[in-house]
C-alpha cells in the first residue's frame, strides 16, 4: 500500500514489470529472469491516495494484503469521443478478493493535452471467502520445476509476463487471470515478487512469490517463498458506480488507447 514502510516504491531501486513491453530472456537451467525498467510507483501504489483511503474507510479492504496490484493509468476516448483515464486494480487478503477499476474523465486541453475533469471513481467487485480459508506458505527450489525441467526450452526463449519465471506447476493455475511482478534492489541484495490473481466459475486463486539473492542476475538461482490461497467465493458483491454509468459506460473494447498522450496530473 502506498505510505507503508513495506511499500516497495518507497524502497532505492523500486522497479516495474516487464509487462510494460520490455521482456526478458529465460534461463534453460533455472527459473529465468524478467527485464526490468525504473519506476516511481510500483504496483498498487498506482491507486491515488484518495481512493485507497476511501476503500479502507469503507472496509472494502483491511488489514494486510497477500496480495495487490495494479496497472498504471492508461489514457482512453470513448466512442463517443470523451476521453477518461482509468487505472485497473486487485488486492486480496485471507478474507476477500476486491477487482476494481478507477476512473477518471478528462478535458481536452489542445495539442494532445488533457486536465482531470472529475474525481477518480472507483468501480468492481468484492469476491467473498468462506470463513475457514486461510494462506499456505511454502518454499520451491529452481530445480522443482520450472523452464529448466522442460527440454523443449531454448536459450533465445522470450518471457512475455511475470508468470513466465514462476515454476509451471506455479503458472499453469494462473494462467488467464492478471499477474505483475516488481523488482527491489540494493547494494548487495536483490528480491523479486511476483503477485497474481484467478476469478473462474466462482473459484478464487491468489498467489504471491517471492526470492532474494545477493544480486539481480542471481535471482534465477533463488528459492522461491510462495504464499497461495485457493478457495471456493461465498459471496460477491458491487462497489462504486453501477456499470452503466456514464463515467464507465464505454467498454473496453470501445474505449480506444490514445497514443502518447500528455496528461496533467
Amino acid at each position: 500500500m502506498r505510505g507503508s514502510d513495506r511499500s516497495p516504491a518507497k524502497r532505492a531501486g523500486g522497479e516495474v514489470t516487464a509487462s510494460l513491453g520490455q521482456p526478458g530472456e529465460l534461463s534453460t537451467r533455472s527459473s529465468g529472469r524478467l527485464q526490468y525498467s525504473p519506476s516511481e510507483l510500483i504496483g498498487f501504489d498506482h491507486v491515488p491516495d484518495e481512493v485507497a483511503g476511501q476503500l479502507r474507510g469503507e472496509h472494502i479492504i483491511t488489514g494486510p494484503e497477500i496480495a495487490a496490484w495494479a496497472e498504471p493509468p492508461v489514457t482512453r476516448r470513448r466512442a463517443g469521443g470523451s476521453v477518461y483515464q482509468v487505472i485497473s486494480a486487485w488486492w486480496a487478503d485471507s478474507t476477500r478478493l476486491v477487482v476494481f477499476d478507477v476512473v477518471r474523465d478528462l478535458a481536452d486541453a489542445g495539442a494532445g493535452r488533457f486536465r482531470p475533469a472529475g474525481a477518480w471513481v472507483p468501480s468492481g467487485t468484492v469476491y467473498q471467502f468462506p470463513g475457514d480459508v486461510s494462506a499456505v506458505t511454502y518454499s520451491s527450489t529452481p530445480e522443482e520445476s520450472g523452464p529448466g525441467k522442460n527440454s523443449s526450452a531454448s536459450t533465445t526463449a522470450i518471457a512475455e509476463g511475470p508468470l513466465d519465471v514462476l515454476p509451471e506447476y506455479l503458472q499453469a493455475p494462473m494462467r488467464g487471470g492478471m499477474a505483475g511482478a516488481f523488482l527491489e534492489t540494493r547494494r548487495g541484495w536483490a528480491r523479486e515478487t511476483v503477485v497474481a490473481h484467478k476469478a473462474d466459475a466462482g473459484h478464487i486463486r491468489v498467489l504471491r512469490a517471492q526470492r532474494q539473492a545477493k544480486s539481480e542476475r542471481s535471482l534465477s538461482q533463488g528459492t522461491w517463498t510462495i504464499t497461495s490461497l485457493d478457495t471456493p467465493v461465498a459471496g460477491s458483491r458491487r462497489i462504486g458506480a453501477a456499470p452503466d454509468s456514464p463515467s464507465i459506460a464505454a467498454s473496453r473494447q470501445q474505449a480506444l488507447p490514445i497514443e502518447a498522450p500528455r496528461t496533467y496530473w
